[in-house]
């Protein structure tokens, strides 16, 4: 259900949450640019030293922008069925056997902290490995689907969103 954009390099949340991600987008770069072009003239005018605050904010503001759209637009770790599927190739040319999928979380070869199988997905997943139900992906370390960022928090945008 996401979207690729850019040879994969860009990828977007599913398309449902569209609205919301444009309502943060379009609060984030609204309400600044408002203060800044109505208040920040008449308090920098009456109080020089405000000037040294409004560059603090500003630069805050661009690093909270910077985040957002990190945490919007990158791969927050999804594990691509084809590197799920040549993993069982090769766990398959190991001898391990086989995985039972009547039973909700399967641990393919009897150890809680090794691999399980995703019934979803049908593919196997690693420990950390979390079926989102939202986005219809596999996403290591899966943290959870932020509705305003439009995107899984996982393994390889956690450290943006934090």
């Amino acid at each position: 259900n996401n979207q690729f954009f850019c040879d994969g390099r860009v990828i977007k949340g599913p398309p449902k949450d569209n609205s919301l991600l444009l309502s943060v987008w379009a609060y984030l770069l609204v309400t600044p640019a408002a203060f800044f072009m109505f208040v920040c003239p008449l308090l920098v005018k009456e109080h020089p030293a405000t000037l040294a605050v409004a560059f603090l904010v500003v630069g805050l503001w661009v690093a909270t922008c910077v985040s957002l759209a990190g945490v919007s637009f990158s791969d927050p770790g999804i594990i691509p069925p084809s590197a799920i599927e040549s993993r069982l190739l090769h766990n398959a040319s190991r001898g391990i056997a086989e995985i039972d999928t009547n039973c909700q979380s399967t641990s393919l070869d009897g150890n809680p902290d090794s691999a399980t199988f995703c019934h979803t997905c049908e593919h196997e997943k690693e420990k950390g490995t979390h079926h989102c139900s939202r986005c219809n992906n596999c996403v290591a370390q899966f943290d959870h689907h932020c509705n305003f960022v439009g995107n899984c928090i996982g393994a390889r945008n956690l450290r943006a969103f934090v």
